[in-house]
């Protein structure tokens, strides 16, 4: 999804407001075990500052996800705040989201942004318990009756170990 900047390239204006929602098929998928659910509202504004363009919004969207812990879907609410310098030189386009022809790919911009700021690990709460490791029964839902204490059969000597001290 590409936005024309002609106005503020050609410096007719300071700034650029942004008001755009993206649609889903626009956005990658962030990863497997992330679907998003709602088109991406962005607000923001591209401007000049000190002889350099900037881009300064802020994103939202709803998104499925897996959870680690207990490997259920659950649906979460996404908002990300982007701040991008931006450029025009093609020298420069390394380092910062480039400007082809006056336009710039704002669905790029969006995807990085939502790939990068995504936790590590998502649970579907805090206090999320799992899976149990013996027999794999989801510990939110019901307790199994396996051994707390379960202990490597390779590591059961250091446990002897312990308990004669």
């Amino acid at each position: 999804m590409k936005i024309t900047l002609n106005e503020l390239i050609e410096k007719r204006k300071e700034s650029v407001d942004l008001d755009i929602i993206i649609p889903m098929s626009h956005i990658g998928m962030i990863n497997k075990e992330i679907e998003i659910l709602s088109p991406v509202s962005l607000k923001g504004k591209i401007f000049y500052e000190d002889d350099s363009i900037y881009l300064e919004a802020h994103i939202k969207t709803k998104a499925e996800c897996i959870c680690h812990r207990c490997l259920q879907k659950f649906q979460v609410d996404i908002e990300n705040s982007i701040h991008e310098k931006l450029t025009i030189n093609e020298e420069e386009m390394q380092d910062y989201y480039y400007i082809d022809k006056n336009s710039l790919d704002i669905a790029e911009i969006v995807d990085n942004a939502l790939v990068l700021n995504m936790p590590m690990k998502l649970v579907c709460d805090e206090n999320c318990q799992g899976l149990c490791l013996a027999c794999g029964v989801n510990l939110n839902e019901e307790q199994c009756d396996c051994e707390e204490d379960q202990i490597d059969p390779r590591l059961a000597k250091l446990k002897d170990l312990l308990l004669n001290d």
